[in-house]
């Protein structure tokens, strides 16, 4: 597990423009790296020292350098993107198209786009299967979650869960599939070798992100308009603690023993101990950050 002196944040900030750097050891910001039009989704690619960021209002991705952090290259992709996740291998991008009920492919060596996939109705969050044979993706309007064939460039199941899912994570073991659902403020447990949802957990209102610590058998999850973060034991499936945070939580993400949580309407990212669940420290970052996806790098 990644320790504080190892890591990087990257926010993105959707009412800036921008992506903050932040230095988690050190506990501030040391750089921040103009990109596209509110920006939202973000994956690290520490190995190939890369980070993508969709811009759904100029309609692109950015590619930014994380050794110079700088942008080095913008692929245009139209739509709208928002959620994005990358193969296991860093060969491949997808990209959820909001607007085109679609997934963008591209391949992250030439930049180009390589298919687009149809899916549901304004898709979100995605996942990759650890094989990187399917990707998973929340088609939010569908209430469902889409499965597509890597080989086929097809979505060819979907999955019902709760209503206007839109965060997902996996289990480290890929069997296991969550999908929080913003509407009905719980999280679908889904069954991926049965294709089906096994269990639905009641959460906090408006949730967002869901994040897998396998090391301790818990999930956590941003409820937006609750201000909290439910921990859910990922063996009994059922909250055991409410972490009350900062305004409008969203993206988060593990480092050390410690919960990195960005909060939208503080304009912050707040470190959290996980033996004690109390705060640490706060962040200013951008304006609206929101860190959708994988915002942790290596150094």
């Amino acid at each position: 597990m990644l320790s504080h002196a190892e890591s990087l944040a990257w926010i993105t900030n959707q009412g800036s423009n921008s992506v903050s750097v932040v230095d988690v050891g050190a506990g501030r910001v040391i750089n921040t790296v103009p990109v596209g039009h509110s920006p939202a989704g973000i994956a690290v690619d520490s190995l190939h020292e890369r980070a993508y960021v969709t811009n759904p209002d100029s309609h692109d991705v950015s590619v930014i350098n994380t050794h110079t952090q700088q942008v080095v290259a913008t692929v245009a992709v139209g739509g709208g993107p928002v959620g994005l996740a990358l193969s296991t291998d860093g060969a491949a991008l997808y990209v959820a198209d909001w607007y085109n009920a679609q997934v963008i492919a591209i391949n992250t060596h030439t930049l180009q786009i390589s298919a687009r996939i149809a899916v549901g109705q304004t898709p979100a969050g995605l996942v990759v299967s650890p094989a990187g044979t399917q990707v998973y993706v929340a088609n939010r309007d569908n209430n469902s979650v889409g499965v597509i064939d890597v080989g086929a460039a097809a979505q060819v199941a979907e999955i019902a869960v709760g209503q206007h899912p839109f965060g997902l994570a996996l289990s480290h073991d890929g069997r296991l599939l969550y999908a929080v659902n913003v509407l009905s403020n719980d999280l679908s447990v889904v069954n991926l070798q049965e294709r089906k949802e096994v269990k639905r957990i009641a959460v906090g209102e408006s949730p967002y992100c869901v994040l897998v610590d396998e090391g301790r058998e818990r999930l956590y999850v941003t409820n937006q308009h609750a201000d909290t973060i439910s921990v859910v034991d990922s063996r009994a499936r059922e909250v055991v603690a409410t972490m009350k945070v900062g305004g409008y939580p969203e993206g988060v993400a593990l480092v050390g023993d410690t919960l990195l949580v960005v909060q939208w309407m503080d304009d912050e990212l707040s470190v959290w101990d996980l033996h004690s669940l109390k705060s640490l420290r706060r962040i200013a970052v951008g304006h609206n950050p929101r860190g959708f996806g994988q915002f942790i790098s290596t150094q």
